[in-house]
């Protein structure tokens, strides 16, 4: 595979979280997703799991975490659909939750949540094929057209009930009803659509490979597109040209979407965040957030900005450094030098990490001499120098 086609910023802050489960994505939805605005309301939507219950949805104010209203069938409203595994908002007055059904009970489904203000007004569910599997929902801004993967999708349960053909399925949130499916690979597990709802790309876990797609005909970009590693989350970058690949090795590859009818191509880089499971791009700031273990990787997608690179760098630097933070700050010292290594900035590559040799917490001989990070300077003397330095002694 390539190597960087563009410059991507690390920067790794401490994150404390815990888990929610392996089976429902935990999903929370700032309402209304205008923000930031203060005259927005302080809320957000929280989706619940409640076992072979149906599921419940919740709007809480988190000015003083109280419950503003609910869609909770055991509570006399309405409810979702049985086992929601995952939920995008589509508008501002209305949240998808897709929903996996339990055996024997109410069939797979998709629940449209709508919104009077922060109030839920009401909860209509879409019907899915039985016992397709869906796990999860995306939609392209302010689009009445909902994208589901349908993992054990079966065309003609009647005549052919053994066949599987994993598909996405195209829901219209205007008539509420399937209207037709995409062939993909097998065991499509996340979707992303471009902002300009051109362009449509599905993560096949058991594949290894990612399918891309035109909306305006359904008709496939290019084949799909194979990683080193099962890819487990998408995002879309807002202008459309790139599309960020989370493999379930950590690695994070990029697809190039520039083409407009394709082909795609892709780019799996060095930037690696062992443990993470999901990320989140944040439009405004052009920066993706990977959590992993006990870190956070905030990756910018810089395209040929190595000042700006650097000068955000540094104010994590200044955030955290080694004086304030001796445990975390080397750690995000050493990611202002790995900036410097690949804006093509040697002498202060290596003016960063000469200290951090010396510092405990900083880096060390396996890393170093590993890591891509440092790909940059290996060719430089210096570099082995440092090995040099670091190399285990006899």
């Amino acid at each position: 595979m390539k190597r960087f086609l563009w410059l991507f910023v690390i920067v790794f802050l401490f994150l404390i979280c815990t888990g929610c489960g392996d089976t429902f994505r935990p999903v929370i939805i700032p309402n209304p997703p205008k923000f930031p605005d203060p005259r927005a309301a302080h809320t957000v939507v929280t989706i619940s799991d409640n076992g072979d219950l149906p599921g419940s949805a919740m709007v809480v104010d988190v000015t003083g975490d109280s419950d503003v209203s609910e869609a909770d069938c055991q509570e006399g409203s309405p409810c979702i659909g049985i086992a929601p595994v995952h939920a995008v908002q589509q508008t501002a007055t209305q949240v998808l939750v897709v929903n996996q059904s339990v055996s024997g009970a109410l069939g797979d489904s998709l629940s449209k949540v709508n919104f009077s203000g922060t109030t839920i007004s009401g909860v209509t569910t879409i019907s899915l094929p039985p016992d397709s599997a869906p796990n999860f929902v995306a939609v392209a801004p302010l689009d009445t057209t909902a994208y589901v993967t349908l993992p054990n999708f079966v065309p003609d349960p009647i005549n052919s009930p053994n066949v599987v053909v994993p598909s996405v399925g195209l829901v219209s949130t205007t008539t509420n009803a399937l209207v037709n499916t995409i062939p993909v690979q097998d065991d499509p597990v996340a979707i992303a659509v471009t902002p300009d709802k051109n362009k449509l790309y599905v993560a096949n876990q058991g594949s290894s490979s990612v399918s891309c797609f035109n909306t305006v005909d359904r008709s496939p970009r290019n084949a799909p597109i194979t990683l080193s590693s099962p890819p487990i989350w998408l995002a879309a970058r807002s202008d459309n040209q790139r599309v960020f690949v989370l493999e379930s090795n950590g690695t994070l590859a990029v697809l190039d979407t520039t083409s407009t009818a394709g082909p795609d191509t892709v780019t799996e880089t060095a930037i690696s965040v062992p443990g993470a499971l999901s990320m989140l791009y944040d439009g405004h700031l052009n920066r993706l957030y990977i959590p992993g273990g006990n870190q956070l990787a905030v990756v910018d997608a810089l395209l040929n900005q190595g000042e700006a690179a650097i000068a955000e760098a540094k104010r994590a630097v200044e955030m955290l450094s080694i004086s304030k933070d001796a445990v975390e700050g080397p750690r995000i010292a050493m990611s202002l030098a790995v900036v410097y290594a690949w804006s093509n900035e040697p002498d202060l590559a290596f003016e960063t990490i000469g200290p951090l040799t010396k510092t405990p917490n900083g880096i060390y001989y396996g890393e170093l001499k590993r890591d891509p990070y440092w790909d940059p300077l290996r060719k430089d003397p210096r570099f082995e120098k440092l090995l040099a330095e670091l190399a285990p002694k006899d």
